[in-house]
C-alpha cells in the first residue's frame, strides 16, 4: 500500500489539502498546507502562514519549513506525494538563493509589482533564484511518485505560471531577467546578487521528480458558470473572455465599447457582458485601492449617465490588494456623485485612492476569503 503525503501552497490551500486527505483515506501520512490564514484543523497537516501580497518573514519561515518538511526522510516508488498549486503561492512561502536576501526578494517584488508590470513578469524574476519554485519542491521529492493539482489564476500562460512554477522545472533566462530589472530601474546591487543567485541555482538545481500536472480550475470555468447563474435569472449573456489583461484604462475602454454595442443592438434587456482576468496597475501614488476598485472608478466614469447600468469588478480570491475590500461596483449616477461628495475623479486615481471614496458611496463588495483564486470577475449589467 503507497503512502500519500500532501503540499499545499496558495489561496486555496487549506481547502485542496482537505480534499487531498479524504481522497486518501488510510494512506495518508502527513501534509503541510501554506496560506493567508490558518483554516479549520486537518488530521495530519501543518498549516502555515505566509506573507502576501510581498513576502517578509513569515515567507521566508513556510519556505524553510517546505524544503524541511520534504526532505525529511527518503522516498521510493510506494509513496506518493500530491501537491496543491493556487494563485499566492509565490509570495507565500519564498526561499531565496543566495546572496539574494529576503529584504532583497521584498523590495525587488515591491518595485515590480508597483510599476503595473503584470504577475507573469514579476513571477518570472523572483523565480528565477528560488530554492522551492520554478520546479524547486520536485528537487526535494527524488524517488517519489509526483503529481499536482492547479488551480490556474494565470492569464498570460496558464497553469504553469501559477504560484511561479512550484512543480514546473524550466530553464531561467538570465538575460531576460537582467532586462526585467534594468528596465524597472532596480538598483544595481540587487541585480547583481540576482545574478549570482541564478548562477548558484543553475549549478545546484539539476535533477528533480518527474510529476503530472494537472489544472482543476481557471478563470473560464468561473466566467462560464457566471453565465449560467445569469442565464438562469433570465438575463442575455455576452461572453468578451476570460482571459482579459493590460491596463485598468483598457479593460475599462472595452466594457465601454460592449455597452455602446448594447445599446445600438436594440436587444431586449435585462442582458449582461462577462468577463475574467486580471488588469494591471500603474501605482503612482500613496493612497489605497486595488485594481478592482481603480477598474470600477474608471468604469464609472464611461457608464456615467447610462440608465439602468451597473458593472461590478471582484476579486475570486475575497481580497482586493486592501484587506477590507473584495472588489467594488458602480453605476451609470456613480460618477455624478462623485463631485457631490468633494471627489476629484483625476484625483483619485492619480492618488491610487479609490477605497476611500468608493467605501464612502456604499459601493465597496466588503471582503470575505473564498477558498479559491482565479483571478478576476467583470461583469456589466443592463436591464
Amino acid at each position: 500500500m503507497r503512502s500519500v503525503r500532501s503540499v499545499t501552497v496558495g489561496k486555496a490551500a487549506h481547502e485542496m489539502a482537505s480534499a487531498i486527505v479524504a481522497a486518501s483515506g488510510t494512506r495518508f501520512r502527513g501534509g503541510i498546507c501554506v496560506s493567508k490564514s490558518v483554516g479549520t484543523p486537518i488530521p495530519g497537516v501543518t498549516q502555515l502562514v505566509g506573507d502576501h501580497p510581498f513576502p517578509r518573514s513569515n515567507s521566508l519561515t513556510a519556505g524553510i519549513q517546505l524544503r524541511s518538511f520534504l526532505t525529511s526522510g527518503a522516498y521510493d516508488q510506494r509513496d506518493v506525494i500530491v501537491f496543491g498549486i493556487s494563485g499566492g503561492a509565490s509570495a507565500l512561502a519564498v526561499l531565496p538563493l543566495p546572496p539574494v536576501t529576503l529584504e532583497d526578494l521584498t523590495e525587488v517584488t515591491r518595485i515590480l509589482v508597483l510599476s503595473g508590470v503584470d504577475v507573469t513578469t514579476v513571477n518570472m524574476v523572483r523565480r528565477s533564484v528560488s530554492a522551492i519554485h520554478n520546479g524547486g519542491l520536485l528537487s526535494y521529492s527524488l524517488g517519489a511518485r509526483c503529481c499536482s493539482y492547479i488551480l490556474c489564476d494565470n492569464v498570460q500562460v496558464g497553469p504553469a505560471g501559477v504560484g511561479s512554477g512550484m512543480t514546473y522545472p524550466s530553464v531561467t533566462d538570465a538575460d531576460a531577467v537582467v532586462e526585467i530589472m534594468q528596465k524597472a530601474e532596480i538598483p544595481s546591487r540587487l541585480t547583481a546578487n540576482f545574478v549570482a543567485a541564478m548562477e548558484l541555482r543553475r549549478s545546484r538545481f539539476a535533477g528533480h521528480a518527474e510529476c503530472r500536472n494537472t489544472m482543476v480550475g481557471d478563470p473560464g470555468l468561473a466566467v462560464r458558470l457566471c453565465a449560467e447563474e445569469a442565464a438562469r435569472r433570465g438575463f442575455r449573456t455576452d461572453i468578451i473572455g476570460s482571459a482579459l489583461q493590460g491596463s485598468t484604462q483598457d479593460v475599462a475602454a472595452l466594457f465601454a465599447r460592449r455597452l455602446d454595442l448594447a445599446t445600438r443592438d436594440g436587444g431586449p434587456p435585462p442582458r449582461v457582458v462577462l468577463g475574467g482576468g486580471e488588469a494591471t496597475v500603474n501605482v503612482r501614488g500613496g493612497g489605497r485601492g486595488g485594481r478592482c476598485q481603480e477598474l470600477a472608478w474608471r468604469v464609472a466614469r464611461q457608464i456615467s449617465g447610462s440608465r439602468s447600468t451597473c458593472f461590478v469588478a471582484l476579486a475570486t480570491d475575497g481580497q482586493d490588494f486592501v484587506a477590507e475590500a473584495m472588489g467594488a461596483w458602480v453605476t451609470g449616477g456613480s460618477f455624478g456623485l462623485l463631485s457631490d461628495l468633494g471627489y476629484s475623479w483625476e484625483r483619485v486615481l492619480a492618488d491610487n485612492n479609490t477605497y476611500e471614496p468608493l467605501a464612502r458611496m456604499g459601493q465597496i463588495i466588503e471582503a470575505a476569503l473564498t477558498g479559491t483564486n482565479v483571478c478576476d470577475i467583470y461583469a456589466l449589467f443592463r436591464w
